[in-house]
């Protein structure tokens, strides 16, 4: 088994575009790359490669997508530890491997079930990604209410799918594609009824939303119901399992790390609908907790990339008259954490700021940015007004300046 932190030093190395380039010819355009897909048959380029987010994707047949990793794999018939090894030698990273005779029984036995969790994942995500672009009443209400909040390359890109109310629909297809129920089970993507015992799926009736960890790879869902009864819990992530926690993983780490990097700070959002909207504007260095609080095993994982932290919190009014709306308090313990963990550079609204400072002082550095100062010119930037996602792209230029 292949080290994991060999592989995120091995991403964190990468350059998608070089990777690429040596096996399809790319042209530029813009701050991306193209060229026709080398999966399939095509006369107008489709296949896209960022270099910013270090991803690939073809827009067309194939609808796929990943990273260096997952290029090489595909486009070499190549294994993932086979892959990870051949980019090992280009980038002059040394590869480790865990000792399996070292490992206990009990060890040797979780490591093979995160594989399989891994791979059940990864055969399973295309029955939600069809099913959003379905012919049925439902499949097209279900694309439709993806398309008013993402674009359809968007939508592609991120592998955004559809879990529909006709829970036999995903049985029959796990069956038909030989995919173990039990690991389903493990990973809480099938429930079985305690009355009769038959199996049924957890997401129904839902736009589904993959998680992925450091390399790219599926771990867990956030799913949105597309009901309106006011009853039903909005977003449900996936259970805890062997390769997801709620305490461990972070939504978007999977393409932050490197614009984190260059840009020297992250933005932290309240949820995972958060991130991807400031994904869409081209702020890639978003995460999200996938709960209201960080916790310190997540800030510790970024801590090693920036130790400069943007918060932008939700918009909730006070209530009840206390001083601050939920956003705002979220915000300060989760910067009253950050500072215990040893970050001591943050940029965060006004009302937060005078209470944490208050709390830390004089041991943090806050931004002496005002939270609504807007661009030098005293107006948003150029990027406000061409973007159909107003909001948000003024939020950046009025809340972000830089740290």
């Amino acid at each position: 088994m292949i080290d994991e932190r060999s592989i995120e030093a091995l991403l964190n190395r990468v350059d998608i575009v070089d990777v690429v380039s040596r096996h399809v010819e790319l042209k530029r355009k813009g701050s991306i790359w193209q060229a026709c897909c080398p999966f399939h048959n095509e006369r107008t380029p489709s296949f896209i490669v960022n270099p910013t987010r270090n991803t690939w994707h073809c827009f067309g047949a194939c609808s796929e997508g990943g990273n260096a990793i997952s290029f090489l794999m595909k486009m070499c018939n190549m294994s993932f530890p086979e892959a990870v090894k051949e980019l090992g030698k280009m980038y002059n990273v040394t590869i480790e491997e865990t000792n399996s005779k070292e490992q206990t029984a009990e060890q040797t036995a979780n490591a093979l079930k995160r594989e399989a969790m891994f791979m059940a994942y990864q055969a399973v995500q295309p029955f939600f990604t069809a099913q959003l672009r379905g012919a049925s009443e439902e499949n097209t209400e279900a694309f439709r209410y993806a398309k008013q909040r993402w674009s359809q390359e968007f939508i592609d890109e991120y592998g955004i799918g559809y879990a529909p109310r006709n829970g036999e629909l995903l049985l029959k297809y796990i069956q038909v594609n030989c995919i173990p129920e039990q690991v389903l089970l493990d990973m809480g993507m099938l429930r079985r009824s305690e009355r009769n015992g038959h199996l049924y799926p957890f997401f129904r009736e839902r736009i589904m939303i993959p998680i992925r960890d450091r390399m790219g790879r599926i771990i867990a869902y956030t799913a949105r119901t597309t009901s309106e009864n006011s009853e039903i819990p909005k977003y449900i992530n996936s259970a805890t399992s062997l390769i997801y926690s709620k305490e461990n993983s972070i939504f978007g780490i999977d393409t932050a790390v490197r614009p984190a990097v260059r840009e020297r700070k992250f933005y932290l959002v309240e949820g995972a609908p958060d991130v991807l909207r400031m994904h869409i504007i081209g702020a890639n260095n978003t995460i999200a907790s996938l709960g209201s609080a960080w916790t310190a095993k997540q800030l510790q994982q970024i801590k090693r990339f920036s130790q400069n932290l943007c918060f932008l919190p939700d918009a909730d009014p006070p209530k009840n008259g206390e001083p601050y709306g939920t956003g705002i308090k979220s915000v300060i313990n989760n910067a009253l954490l950050a500072f215990s963990e040893g970050f001591s550079r943050f940029l965060l609204p006004l009302e937060a700021r005078r209470t944490t400072q208050i709390l830390t002082a004089p041991a943090v550095r806050f931004s002496t940015a005002s939270w609504s100062r807007t661009s030098s010119a005293g107006m948003p930037g150029n990027c406000c007004r061409k973007s159909p996602h107003r909001r948000t792209r003024r939020m950046l230029c009025q809340r972000c300046p830089t740290l």
